[in-house]
Parts: C-alpha cells; structure tokens; sequence
C-alpha cells in the first residue's frame, strides 16, 4: 500500500486527471521534486488508459502547440486528484498524422521495468562476500545499471548471502532481482512514482485496505490455469561435502638415472591445473632404472600435500665412483713408464705393454659405468576428491491433491540459508502458486492508494491478492479501477 496517499477517499464524482509531458527531468528529479516544471498534456487526450506498467495516450493538437514533438526517452506521469497513479519513459510514438494545422499521434509509455536494459540485456553482477544483506545485493544491482538511492527502496530483512562469495552472470538485471528478492518472499516491480520497490509474497497477513459495500463494482473469477500442487526448490548447501571419485591415474613421469647426479627429486601434481585434490596417492613403477644391465639406484616417492607428490630416483654410490676411479686409473697410466712383459722360460715371443692392460681396464670401467644408466617410467595413482556445496532439492507439496491433478513447479536459488530456510520458501511458493491459478477481477470506485502486491478486502470478508490493475484516464470516463488478482 502506498505510504503518500495515507487517507485518500473516493467521492462519488468525476476525478480530476493530469497528464504531464517532461522533456528535460529525470526520474531522480521527479522523485526529489526538483525538476522543471513540465507540458501539461491533459487538454489535448482524447483518449488515456494504463495498467501498472504501461500508459497508451491518443493526443489531438492545434496550430498553437505544433512546436511540441514528444520525443522516445521523455518522461510522462498521469495524475489522479493530485496523487501520481503512473511514472515511465516513452517507448514509442505511432499513429502520427498532421493535417491542415492539426496533429494527431499515439503515445506508448512504459516503466523503467519494461526497457530493454532491465529485461533484455544480460549482465554480470558484482561479487558479494559472505554475509552481505541480500536487500544490500538489490541495490547493488539498481545501482549497477544507473539508479541514484532516491530511485528504489527495498525493506531491511535480516538474511545474508551464506556462500564464501556469490556472484550472478548471464542474467538480465531483473531476473536478478528476482532471485536476490525471492529467498526473502519478495517480488521486484516498479510503484507509481517510477521507484524500483517489491512487494510481499505472504498471504498469511492483513490486509492493506478494506473496501466497503459502497464503493464495489462488481467482483467476478474462474480458475485460469491448473494449480501447482508440487513446488520443488533446488538450492546451494552452505557447508562444504567432501566428494571421492574412484582410484585412477593422477599423473605419468620418467627419470634417467646413472653416474652424473646421485638423487634426482620431481614434483608431479594430481592435475594440469594444479587444482585437483588426492588422497591414498602412490607409485606405480612401469619401467624400473634397474631393468638395464645392472642396478643403478633405488626409487620411492612421497606426498607432499594434497595438491602433489614427489618422485625420488637415487643412484647407487658405486656408479660415480667407479666412474670417476677408472677416469684417474687412465690419467696415472699417462704419466708412468711403460713396460713388456716377456715370456719368463725362453725370454721370447710376444710382449705385451704394461701401460696398455692398466688403460684397458679403466675403458672397461668407464663403459660399464656408461652401460649403468638407467631410464625409469613412474606413474603416480590415487584417489581424487574436492570439497563442493552440495545442490539440495527441498519440496512442498499438498498431499490431498490427486495424482490426475499433478502439477509441479520448480524453482533454483542460491541464496537459501538453509533446510529451514528452503521449507520456509518452498511451502511460501506453493501456497501462492495454488491461489493464484483460479484469477479473479474486482471493479471497484478509483483509489490511487492501492498498487500491485496489497491484499484488498472485499465487502463479502473474502480477501483480493492485487497483481495489477487498468485505470481509464480518458476525459469524461467514470471513477473506476479495474483489479486482477486472486483470492487469498
């Protein structure tokens, strides 16, 4: 119920309406009474109707006025004995013809909810932290895409983003609204005086007008669609779950080994990334560096963190230091004299070099140790895991309803706290969900004081659920305020 018409009564006599035309203001201006004053339209209507968020408007001028050209962006706003009944932009001008020093043409006005910035493009959102007041998030939004504080107003309800950071892409800034505004039973839309508000989903609390017998119409409804008698929410849990995939290889390495480096240590991660979490990881040895001609070394590995391990390849101490005694047996060969040896009997026969056997066995040496290296072929198999917030479905349903009947309705939002949290929306959202299949309409004496999201109630004691409204501006045309809705 609008807070600026506090105790409005309907006489039984024609309204006095307003139509305005500003070409220069804004809607802050409008809203903080700042804005120059503006062309008043109302003697040149012929015809004027609105709903909650679009005015059509048939203006006639006369050679007097043919300097004014309403242009797509100006604002207009409809007023009802003094009180704003309506507030938007103008989207389209059709049906322009001038003739003979008159000019005739339509006007298309709708709220700010109804431009392509709010409902067409898609967006990313801010990231939020933990513990950020989810209204917070609304505005936060509002003013991503240029809204000034005095432009929209949500309620201060304690809940809070329960999630380390939270953040919305690929939505159009209503949709966020909507799924900000959803955990806390609200709904976005945009009031008469052009402000973003939300209304409340509850239809278990008073109601914001009772109408008398007087100044009822007429009162009609039939059920419009079959009613949800299932909702099912899907929501993100806060804590975190540990998730085990099976056993599997994390990662493959190879390591030569031999006479140039006793220990060789690689680090091997569980994934490319260096994200993924293993635990129970282990070696599996596929090519061994001792599979060659003689064993060169020994092979372990250990873990180091969730996120990697390491692979240890040692070489055995005799393999550099054969190496490196054959190297000084042949450099001490150089520097000796050389000697025969000769048959010891006869002192004949064949000699052979001192020198020569000394160097030959240091060759053999070096090519045994050269023949010691080894290629090793390791792969490291474990068990990965991650910690992940876990998607929970909560339903509601209404268990009297039969099976012929069903009729499910789902709905996903990360912005639920928790179990108690889902059961307290999902059983909301079915209540609603159930009322508002069977649609009614109520006519009743015009009052700017009610607006989409109120609860009406009717001489009979029943109760009206506004969900939108169609006032006739049209000069001379009776008092009334057409009402869709539902029984509550």
């Amino acid at each position: 119920m609008r807070s600026d018409v506090t105790a409005y009564t309907r006489p039984d006599t024609r309204r006095q309406v307003t139509i305005t035309l500003y070409k220069t203001a804004t809607l802050e201006q409008l809203l903080l009474n700042t804005a120059a004053a503006g062309f008043e339209l109302t003697p040149y209507v012929t015809q004027a109707q609105h709903t909650q968020s679009e005015l059509s408007v048939h203006l006639h001028f006369d050679q007097t006025v043919l300097t004014l050209h309403p242009r797509v962006g100006d604002l207009v706003t409809a007023q009802v004995d003094g009180w704003r009944a309506f507030t938007g932009i103008i989207q389209g001008i059709a049906e322009f013809e001038e003739q003979r020093g008159r000019r005739q043409l339509s006007l298309t006005v709708r709220t700010r909810d109804g431009t392509g910035l709010w409902r067409n493009t898609r967006v990313l959102s801010g990231v939020f932290p933990v513990g950020t007041e989810l209204t917070r998030i609304a505005e936060s939004i509002c003013h991503g895409v240029g809204l000034q504080p005095a432009e929209y107003n949500f309620p201060l309800i304690s809940y809070y983003s329960p999630h380390t950071t939270a953040q919305m892409a690929d939505m159009t800034p209503w949709a966020m609204l909507e799924t900000v505004l959803l955990p806390l039973g609200l709904t976005p839309f945009t009031d008469a005086l052009g402000r973003v508000r939300a209304y409340d989903r509850t239809l278990v609390r008073p109601a914001d007008v009772i109408y008398p017998k007087t100044l009822t119409l007429q009162i009609g409804g039939s059920r419009a669609r079959p009613a949800a008698n299932v909702v099912k929410l899907r929501w993100l849990d806060k804590q975190l779950t540990k998730t085990q995939q099976s056993d599997q290889l994390l990662a493959t390495e190879s390591i030569t080994a031999g006479f140039f480096k006793l220990e060789q240590k690689r680090r091997v991660y569980f994934s490319n990334d260096r994200t993924q979490r293993a635990e129970a990881t282990r070696l599996v040895i596929k090519q061994s560096v001792n599979d060659g001609l003689l064993p060169v070394g020994s092979e372990s590995y250990r873990e180091i963190d969730p996120f990697q391990g390491e692979i240890i390849v040692t070489t055995a101490a005799w393999v550099p230091g054969l190496a490196t005694l054959s190297i000084a047996a042949m450099l001490l060969t150089t520097k000796q004299p050389d000697g025969v040896v000769t048959d010891p009997v006869s002192g004949t026969g064949w000699t052979i070099s001192q020198g020569r056997i000394v160097h030959g066995l240091a060759e053999a040496a070096i090519l045994i140790t050269l023949m010691s290296l080894g290629t090793g072929v390791y792969e490291v198999w474990g068990v990965p895991y991650d910690f992940i917030h876990t998607k929970n479905t909560t339903e509601a349903y209404n268990d009297t309803a039969p099976l012929w009947d069903l009729a499910e309705k789902e709905l996903d939002n990360d912005f639920i706290t928790d179990e108690a949290h889902a059961q307290a929306v999902a059983t909301r959202e079915l209540l609603y969900e159930s009322f508002a299949a069977c649609t009614w309409g109520c006519e009743i004496v015009d009052n700017p004081q009610l607006e989409i999201g109120d609860i009406l109630e009717l001489p009979d004691g029943s109760r009206l659920f506004i969900t939108g409204y169609r006032r006739d501006l049209t000069p001379g045309a009776p008092a009334k305020l057409a009402l869709d809705g539902f029984r509550a």
